[in-house]
């Protein structure tokens, strides 16, 4: 959670470089209006990175978490999250490793399934600023009856079965923050039956055709300023550990941390600095659920191996992740053009993220 919390504050901090380019008023200290008229009626459009979710749940407090809405308290917006009863819908995890979820006294034991719904305040909000939904993608901002869209329980729940568009419509935003296409391509990164498997990206010319209808939608609802948000780059984030991580523990190269002797790693999974013939461990993502299964029936007794080779499915191999990479790529460069014509700014997330990665 202190990750997701310091991802939150890069993007912030992002986010209000680009508004001050934007708008050189931006620092002017109003005292109980917004900071600049351009944050009058701000609106967040996204998915789960914008909604608030963190340890695989959603709730009132991790809502407050989201970038967008330390945003519209930076900026002293009016901002209206539709907030998730705790312990939320569905609670977040408090133990990964034996599945334990956040459970209050007295409240039956929380499952993935459990939810808890919205919480009214007595005088209802005129709209909805934070309109992103978990799960989301491109297409689902716009469009939730689609065969190909993803619309959700927390749809209904936070929208009330509107689109992200509509909801926008409504609030007649003065500016718009949109992040949306992480999960353009991270289904198919963290596909349990085929980790990396490419059938799950969406094309780069629907990509294209969805985020640019999209946008249209947008325009025509007439905000001053709109920030477009990147792609992350969805085989950075700590679902995974690279294959080279598991075979210098496993060869004693990581002082403190061992395996058990039941569990091998196979040579293949070697950084090629190391010179080992077939070495790609670099370039092989393992799956925390795959890595975890295997380390814990090892512990159990049983003789288990991590092998990188392109016949394991679990694992993400060089050639997956050369797809994966090369889609974010492309639709980062089609979201950074768009932001170009269209006079917007735009920030590309994965500089500063490298940058945390690299200091944590």
């Amino acid at each position: 959670m202190i990750r997701t919390q310091r991802f939150s504050a890069a993007v912030l901090g992002l986010v209000l470089a680009a508004a001050a380019c934007n708008n050189d008023k931006l620092n002017r200290p109003f005292a109980n209006i917004p900071v600049d008229p351009l944050f009058e009626r701000y609106v967040s459009m996204g998915n789960s990175l914008t909604a608030g979710w963190q340890s695989d749940g959603i709730n009132d407090s991790t809502q407050q978490r989201s970038y967008a809405v330390l945003l519209a308290h930076s900026m002293r917006s009016p901002f209206f999250v539709p907030s998730l009863t705790n312990p939320g819908c569905p609670p977040p995890f408090t133990n990964v490793f034996t599945q334990a979820r956040l459970t209050p006294p007295g409240y039956p034991t929380s499952t993935a399934t459990s939810c808890y719904l919205r919480r009214i305040p007595s005088e209802p909000p005129p709209f909805i600023s934070n309109t992103a939904v978990p799960g989301s993608e491109v297409l689902d901002l716009y469009n939730n009856l689609d065969t190909a869209s993803n619309a959700n329980a927390l749809t209904q729940f936070i929208l009330g079965g509107l689109t992200q568009v509509q909801m926008l419509r409504r609030a007649e935003p003065t500016f718009v923050s949109i992040w949306i296409g992480n999960n353009d391509v991270l289904g198919a990164a963290t596909s349990s039956p085929n980790a990396g498997d490419s059938t799950k990206i969406t094309s780069v010319a629907n990509f294209q055709a969805r985020y640019g209808a999209l946008l249209d939608t947008v325009a025509a609802a007439g905000p001053q300023g709109v920030v477009l948000i990147g792609v992350g780059n969805v085989t950075g984030i700590p679902f995974f550990s690279r294959g080279a991580t598991y075979w210098a523990i496993k060869n004693g190269l990581v002082p403190g941390a061992a395996f058990p002797p039941t569990f091998t790693v196979s040579n293949n999974c070697a950084p090629v600095a190391t010179l080992i013939p077939g070495a790609r461990g670099d370039s092989t993502l393992v799956p925390f659920p795959y890595g975890a299964t295997l380390l814990g029936a090892a512990r159990a007794g049983a003789s288990r191996n991590l092998d990188c080779a392109d016949t394991v499915a679990a694992v993400i191999v060089p050639k997956e992740l050369i797809k994966l990479v090369s889609a974010v790529i492309a639709y980062n460069a089609y979201i950074s053009s768009q932001a170009t014509a269209r006079g917007w700014a735009y920030l590309d997330p994965n500089v500063k993220f490298a940058a945390l990665a690299a200091d944590t």
